[in-house]
């Protein structure tokens, strides 16, 4: 999947590195991100915890294996509910600044299943869509009259 984003490479970097930034929009829409923590260096965990619109509890969470900052950051990504683990699929999310803000690119796999597959591409172009979204805004906000 690619995207471009109307923002500086700072701010999309800090949305995809930081705890706090990842609290705004790394979730479905609907979800409500409850807990964020990221230890960004190879080998550092991080972990998105969040509630679905019917109170459900949901965890996500991995190990970051490789960060080229302002550039790339791949890691690993689990889903954690009720002390079982999911099948785990590697994450790689390439940046690239263009005219109009960032140009990027995410992957994800391998999957189990095309159900799986359909499942996680749905989850983040809702993720995408606040991700834009919270960008926008702070863009916003930043701006002058």
């Amino acid at each position: 999947m690619t995207f471009e984003l109307g923002a500086s490479i700072e701010d999309v970097w800090l949305a995809w590195t930081s705890a706090e930034r990842l609290r705004d929009w790394c979730a479905p829409h609907g979800f409500i991100v409850t807990d964020a923590r990221t230890d960004l260096r190879p080998c550092g965990d991080w972990i998105v915890s969040m509630r679905s619109p019917d109170g459900i509890e949901f965890h996500v969470g991995g190990v970051y294996l490789e960060i080229v900052s302002h550039r790339s950051i791949k890691f690993t990504h689990r889903w954690r509910e009720g002390g079982e683990c999911s099948h785990e699929t590697t994450v790689t999310v390439r940046f690239d600044e263009s005219d109009r803000g960032v140009r990027g690119e995410f992957m994800q796999g391998p999957f189990e299943s095309e159900d799986s597959v359909n499942g996680h591409r749905e989850g983040w172009r809702e993720c995408f869509e606040r991700l834009v979204q919270v960008l926008t805004v702070d863009k916003d906000r930043s701006g002058s009259f």
